[in-house]
């Protein structure tokens, strides 16, 4: 047998399984059953602390979790906000309300903030909200929120809003791959509108807590859901791509790819970054400042979402809080 050959078919096989699933889409999406998946009692009170935590690689859920904490901050409570890696848990058990953000990854909640949540303590009737950012038309975001506040669930929360908000993409395989118009479609945003709906579930998930009610939603009917985070998803970014190190001649030894990095994958020590490790979040990609990651994709070599602003000259709008 030529394993060159069977290999190389596998690989032919895969590619038009890929190309063939991408072309599948279902515009018009239909709810499903609807459920309320609050189990617990909400935990009575007036919500007088707030917890805000996000994880953000390219800065827009960053950005709108700031300004969640600022909105409620001026209604006169006491708002702790941070990214999920240096928040320390043994705080939430003090908290009234607790909202988590986190971007869309390949359909879903990335894998690093389902382990987060995992490793978290009980939250027991506390309210909880949950919010995700998407770039461009995105894909599967109003589920990624649902499951976010499942999730959030499962350790005894209990859910009192989910938002989604729209920001440019911020995935470097897209304009890698020549669809820089996909992105730029998208360059006015985030805008003012944008950040009315960012304060205004602020404040629905601060008076839903406040008042005892709970969100009652459910999931819609999307194709995407079915291939969330199987191997069809990996497998569509790891067979194209290719490098996986970190060229010494570039970099400047700065850290910020390791500090990104949620899965810890990248040695700076020797250049390299793990591929099996890596969760393709492109972190690393996109936060460093003299693009030294060399990762490719279709035989392109990857460039940040920072140096991709820098060179069609966009300024993404902050809000005015």
């Amino acid at each position: 047998m030529n394993h060159e050959r069977c290999g190389s078919t596998r690989r032919g096989f895969l590619r038009r399984c890929l190309y063939t699933l991408s072309l599948i889409s279902f515009p018009g999406a239909a709810r499903l059953l609807a459920g309320n998946i609050a189990e617990h009692p909400m935990k009575k009170g007036p919500v007088k602390k707030v917890l805000v935590i996000w994880y953000s690689q390219a800065g827009h859920t960053e950005r709108n979790g700031k300004l969640i904490a600022a909105t409620l901050a001026a209604r006169g409570l006491k708002v702790e906000a941070t990214d999920y890696r240096s928040f320390n848990s043994a705080k939430l058990s003090g908290a009234d309300l607790i909202i988590v953000g986190t971007p869309v990854y390949y359909y879903d909640v990335p894998v690093n903030v389902r382990q987060w949540i995992s490793s978290l303590p009980e939250i027991t009737g506390i309210p909880v909200a949950a919010y995700v950012t998407y770039g461009g038309e995105g894909g599967n975001q109003y589920n990624a929120s649902c499951s976010l506040a499942e999730l959030l669930a499962s350790r005894g929360g209990v859910p009192v809003a989910i938002d989604t908000f729209r920001n440019m993409s911020t995935y470097p395989p897209t304009w890698a791959a020549g669809h820089e118009q996909r992105v730029l479609d998208y360059s006015y945003l985030p805008d003012r509108n944008t950040y009315k709906r960012v304060r205004a579930f602020a404040l629905k998930a601060g008076k839903n807590a406040d008042e005892g009610k709970k969100s009652s939603f459910s999931k819609m009917f999307d194709f995407r859901e079915a291939i969330k985070g199987t191997v069809v998803m990996w497998a569509g970014f790891k067979l194209f791509s290719g490098g996986y190190a970190i060229d010494k001649k570039t970099c400047t030894r700065c850290g910020i790819c390791v500090r990104k990095c949620p899965v810890g994958a990248i040695d700076l020590s020797a250049w390299k970054i793990n591929e099996d490790t890596c969760i393709a979040c492109m972190g690393c990609v996109n936060n460093c400042p003299v693009d030294a990651v060399d990762i490719t994709f279709m035989g392109k070599r990857l460039y940040g979402f920072f140096s991709f602003l820098k060179k069609k000259n966009i300024t993404i709008k902050e809000p005015v809080t």
